[in-house]
């Protein structure tokens, strides 16, 4: 088990072993000089602290940083980390804020994606809400959803190599057919005809629908070039007016580097049947990608990514 405690200027980490003697910390200890607990947390030998509410020394007691200016700061070695980690004093702590199922490192995780330190709370400006941490932490995998993930990827990958039609298509190939016999014979008329293409055109709308409602079921186990392929043959065929679809299009950017250019590569490039181009930016969904929870002056703004996106196409626009 696993339990944290603030003593004085030190953050500690309490350790003491459910099933096993809690003797293979001491082993690893002195043998190695450091030992890692739940596969995430690396404390060392000077790290060990003296319990004085243990009289069968059960537990093992560790120093994994210390408290300053209203924020507890775990070194980063203990995590792997590539920063010191920063949590407000304030903040109730527990061993899932740290650990998911199949130990698995929260803040590892984090660090790897922000590339820059993690604060978890209080007053300073760049940290990441308290309740919108909890609320992420909730949002982790699994190993339920790990299972069906890996099942979806691997029914994507064998739809690719083995050709197997989704739902949403098999629903479209039986429709046509269920057409094609109920217009059989009866073609000669232009109002037939004109007819049967609205109903062509309509259900062109509701494959497309049911195809979306397919791909964000499992949007996980797309990769981001097959989720912007898929997307884009459906955008091709809600609007049959272009003819061809450019990916990873290299365009010299000047706005970014001054007196320079710079290499930048369009997502989509679109090119209709007058010659025309139009830029299509696709991104996988997340959660909250559209606009921030919190409010800026009573108006819920568009997140960074959202944001970034609409700037970059900017600058390819008038480059």
């Amino acid at each position: 088990m696993i339990t944290f405690i603030d003593n004085e200027d030190e953050f500690l980490l309490r350790y003491s072993s459910e099933y096993y003697s809690i003797e293979w910390v001491d082993q690893q200890l002195r043998n190695d000089g450091e030992v890692v607990i739940s596969r995430v947390f690396t404390v060392r030998i000077q790290d060990l602290r003296k319990s004085d509410d243990d009289p069968f020394e059960e537990n093992r007691v560790f120093a994994i940083g210390d408290i300053k200016d209203g924020y507890r700061r775990v070194r980063s070695a203990v995590l792997g980390l590539d920063h010191d980690l920063l949590i407000a004093a304030s903040m109730k702590l527990k061993r899932s804020y740290f650990i998911t199922e199949r130990n698995i490192s929260v803040f590892k995780a984090l660090d790897e994606v922000a590339g820059r330190q993690i604060i978890i709370g209080g007053a300073r400006p760049d940290a990441i809400d308290e309740a919108d941490f909890i609320h992420l932490v909730k949002e982790f995998p699994t190993s339920t959803e790990l299972k069906y993930y890996t099942q979806a990827r691997i029914e994507r990958v064998l739809q690719t190599y083995l050709e197997t039609r989704g739902q949403a298509e098999e629903r479209l190939i039986q429709y046509m057919n269920r057409k094609e016999k109920r217009t059989r014979g009866y073609r000669s008329t232009d109002f037939t005809r004109l007819e049967a293409t609205d109903e062509l055109e309509l259900e062109k709308f509701i494959y497309t629908r049911d195809r979306f409602n397919e791909m964000l079921k499992d949007a996980d186990a797309y990769s981001e070039t097959d989720w912007r392929r898929q997307v884009a043959k459906l955008f091709t065929l809600v609007f049959p007016r272009y003819i061809s679809v450019l990916e990873e299009v290299n365009v010299k950017e000047r706005y970014s580097t001054l007196g320079g250019l710079a290499n930048r590569y369009i997502d989509m490039l679109l090119v209709d049947s007058n010659g025309s181009v139009d830029i299509l930016e696709i991104k996988k969904p997340f959660s909250r990608c559209l606009v921030s929870k919190r409010t800026y002056r009573d108006n819920h703004v568009p997140v960074r990514e959202l944001a970034g996106a609409i700037v970059q196409c900017e600058k390819y626009i008038f480059t």
